[in-house]
């Protein structure tokens, strides 16, 4: 073990042995915690997913017709790294383009209709689709009512829509009746995720050379969330927003960063209740950061989200609060899960940190924890990111898993922390890392179908 921990302990050069170690720990720890429990369960009963710690996923062997997007999955991607490598990289070209058409190409991998078309969830036998929801209503008024009674239109409907707020069908709504296909909601989506990767790279670009900076930011597109979600994924726009509200929290300088920052929690809190984890970090970052000058953001930002909330219900009569509550109705238990199912409720707790670790890539987390372990500042954003989640989780959030999609809003908070190591001086480490993470996004893409 001791010579297992000597070989990830982190230098200025990340090396393939340490990668190696890394992944080939991560997948053995995987597949004997997935056997152990496969065992336990024959004696005693537990929710456990048929693939945990992989909640939703339909393994799959490709045809010959979809190896092409392999091969243009491959190309995107070397062309990408060959870009962000140059002493002068063209960021908003690789950002802008580069990015997404790697993205893209790999979803194709499943096929047009596959990978574009069916994560919208047209016409869903699973009950689960956004897009249906917002396909039933009829005219803007039937919005604007739904926004009104929403609350009591909850219950009827989908099992995504009715724990989300109203923002997110209105989302599709608009989507459908303002843009010529289907597909370029995705587009949107996709787009949306872009803008997050651009805005860590200012963030990044404040400590770290533009190359270096362009170089870190790039990993939030390239892990299997990024590859597999920014794609279709309303996730992926909830990421966004809940990263460019701890952006312009950090950047409050004059009144467009203030009221940049309160639209993107109004933003934030309308699309997902998961806004209590950002609640959360803004708390938990003001006890521990004590360096950020944060107190006149922190009271602007939990004051100006109150107020504009309050504004929202006299405007359209929406009751955030009594719609968190319905929607908390339809989270499993009634009760505290961990009292009602307390076998279940470890095993799912599990299984959401195991999440994170895969779809965010293995080599990610070694670092962030690299980050943690070797230095003595701790890392004002990533840490009370993590320990948000971590009571998130402790309350019972996430019991179906599904963590690398639904909590991937943790992952730029994570890379951020990374600008202190001593690892960007080198483009090498850029090329093993972003080869390792970029890999094991195209190996689940190859096997595995992840429409959810």
């Amino acid at each position: 073990m001791q010579l297992i921990l000597n070989r990830l302990k982190l230098d200025s050069i990340i090396t393939t042995s340490q990668l190696l170690t890394v992944y080939a720990l991560t997948g053995s720890l995987v597949l004997g915690m997935h056997l152990l429990l496969r065992y336990l369960r024959q004696i005693v009963y537990f929710d456990m997913d048929q693939y945990w710690p992989v909640s939703i996923v339909t393994p799959r062997v490709l045809t010959a017709s979809h190896w092409p997007a392999v091969l243009a999955t491959v190309v995107a991607f070397t062309w990408l790294v060959k870009l962000a490598r140059q002493n002068k990289p063209p960021v908003k070209l690789i950002i802008w383009f580069v990015l997404p058409l790697t993205i893209i190409s790999s979803n194709l991998i499943s096929g047009w209709q596959a990978g574009m078309i069916a994560p919208l969830q047209i016409n869903d036998p699973g009950y689960t689709s956004y897009y249906d929801d917002a396909a039933a209503l009829s005219e803007w008024p039937d919005l604007a009512n739904l926004w009104r009674w929403y609350p009591q239109f909850q219950p009827s409907l989908r099992d995504h829509t009715r724990v989300h707020p109203p923002l997110a069908v209105s989302f599709y709504f608009a989507g459908q009746r303002l843009l010529p296909h289907p597909v370029m909601i995705n587009l949107l989506i996709l787009y949306s995720a872009m803008a997050a990767v651009y805005l860590l790279f200012l963030w990044l670009k404040e400590t770290l050379t533009t190359r270096s900076a362009l170089q870190a930011s790039l990993l939030l597109g390239l892990i299997p969330a990024g590859q597999i979600y920014f794609w279709a994924g309303f996730d992926s726009l909830i990421m966004a927003l809940f990263w460019a509200s701890a952006y312009f929290y950090y950047h409050t300088q004059g009144w467009r960063g203030k009221l940049l920052l309160v639209l993107f929690l109004l933003l934030s809190a309308l699309s997902s209740f998961a806004i209590i984890w950002l609640v959360g970090w803004l708390v938990l970052e003001r006890v521990i950061n004590r360096q950020h000058q944060s107190q006149p953001a922190f009271v602007w930002a939990l004051a100006g989200l109150g107020i504009s909330l309050w504004l929202v219900y006299l405007a359209t009569g929406y009751n955030y609060l009594v719609s968190l509550a319905t929607a908390r109705s339809f989270e499993g238990s009634q009760g505290f899960y961990g009292f009602e199912q307390p076998l279940s409720y470890l095993i799912t707790r599990i299984e959401d940190l195991w999440e994170i670790i895969i779809f965010g890539s293995p080599a990610v987390i070694w670092l962030w924890w690299q980050r943690v372990k070797e230095n003595s500042a701790l890392p004002a954003v990533g840490l009370p990111a993590v320990l948000s989640f971590g009571l998130f989780l402790l309350a019972g959030a996430y019991y179906t898993g599904e963590t690398g999609r639904a909590a991937m809003y943790l992952y730029p908070f994570l890379l951020l922390d990374l600008h202190s190591l001593p690892i960007w001086q080198k483009t090498a480490n850029f090329l093993r890392l972003s080869g390792w993470i970029f890999g094991l996004g195209l190996i689940m893409q190859i096997f595995g179908f992840f429409v959810w």
